[in-house]
């Protein structure tokens, strides 16, 4: 095989032709002919770039991928500096390739994964899940059945991973908390004085008032969750990371982006999908019975000792967690784009307004 492509005008019909014939997913005598490489969904995320490869073949081969996704890293320096510091690369080749046939939640088909850690080079090629689904809009949100599906399958995954000793067999899968807790010890104060440059006009002034000290108690946050169940978590479960199966798709709803899968408390997922997926309107119509669906579709799948206002105290702790780690992602993420810029206005501006509509501050006198 020759070297990991590291951008998508590299992935020639010569190296695809190798690629899928040595994974089996074509026949031994079919060949790549051409292959033209459209970047997309671009402003959907942060810190991967994505690309549809639509290919055409020597000749006919029925079961041969017509359309695929190629995911490589961030080509912006501060992104892929990010997320090389987190192992999201890393850990996304490693889902693929390990974990991803194991799960409950549908995912895009992997062809291929490939990486070279010292080099910093890494590629997946995906299922084309835009032929039998429809992606979701994290800056539309979502109306209460979309919403309602993706948290009851959001549930059942959580479910079937509740604090089971599989987990323990995933030498590679990393606790959240461990994920999270040097990056906010570390880099929090050193960046708060940007990250109030930026961004302290908007901030409501509780809010701001609070932000000195928030790293402190997020750090409290990330203990006590250490000490609650653990599950395996998706880690970036929003609406451009969902897929809603079209009439005849083999399923209701897919989950790609596995950036970030971790283990660990279940109570930071819920919140982090209802408050930056849904506009303010949507979320205040919708969050109690989305949390309540939650909660009982646990159960249904065998978790016991779960109660909804002790999982509405963590969904609370959690919201000042994820805006202690957004002055690390605020400082250090760049949107490249118009609907990159707008996307991260809302999910800011909809952390800030469920803060306060929960009263999230009081919980740290508490």
């Amino acid at each position: 095989m020759t070297a990991i492509p590291q951008t998508p005008e590299e992935i020639d019909a010569r190296w695809l032709t190798e690629t899928l014939r040595a994974g089996g997913h074509v026949a031994p005598d079919t060949a790549v002919a051409a292959v033209d490489a459209e970047r997309i969904a671009e402003g959907a995320g942060f810190v991967g770039l994505l690309a549809r490869l639509r290919l055409e073949y020597a000749r006919d081969d029925p079961g041969a991928p017509k359309t695929l996704i190629a995911k490589l890293p961030s080509a912006e320096p501060g992104s892929r500096a990010l997320a090389t510091m987190f192992g999201l690369y890393e850990r996304e080749v490693r889902f693929y390739a390990e974990l991803a046939p194991h799960i409950e939640l549908r995912t895009a088909a992997c062809y291929h994964s490939a990486m070279d850690v010292a080099a910093g080079e890494y590629l997946l090629l995906l299922e084309d899940l835009d032929a039998t689904g429809l992606a979701g809009d994290q800056l539309r949100g979502c109306v209460l059945s979309e919403a309602r599906l993706a948290v009851s399958e959001l549930a059942r995954f959580h479910a079937a991973w509740w604090e089971s000793p599989r987990l323990d067999a995933i030498d590679w899968l990393q606790r959240g908390s461990d994920v999270f807790r040097e990056p906010l010890r570390l880099m929090y104060p050193a960046l708060l004085p940007r990250f109030m440059e930026l961004y302290g006009e908007r901030l409501p002034a509780p809010i701001a008032a609070a932000m000195p000290g928030l790293d402190s108690y997020a750090l409290a946050v990330i203990d006590a969750m250490d000490a609650s169940p653990t599950t395996l978590t998706h880690g970036d479960y929003r609406l451009d990371n969902l897929f809603f199966g079209r009439q005849g798709a083999p399923y209701r709803l897919a989950a790609v982006d596995w950036q970030s899968v971790n283990r660990g408390a279940a109570a930071f997922e819920l919140p982090y999908f209802i408050v930056t997926n849904l506009t303010a309107e949507q979320r205040r119509a919708m969050e109690m019975d989305l949390l309540g669906l939650y909660v009982e579709t646990l159960r249904e799948g065998g978790v016991s000792g779960i109660e909804e206002d002790q999982f509405l105290t963590d969904y609370r702790r959690a919201l000042l967690f994820m805006l202690a780690g957004g002055v690390i992602t605020g400082t250090t993420l760049q949107a490249t784009n118009e609907r990159g810029v707008a996307l991260f206005e809302a999910i800011f501006d909809r952390f800030l307004t469920a803060v306060t509509d929960l009263d999230a501050l009081a919980l740290r006198h508490e």
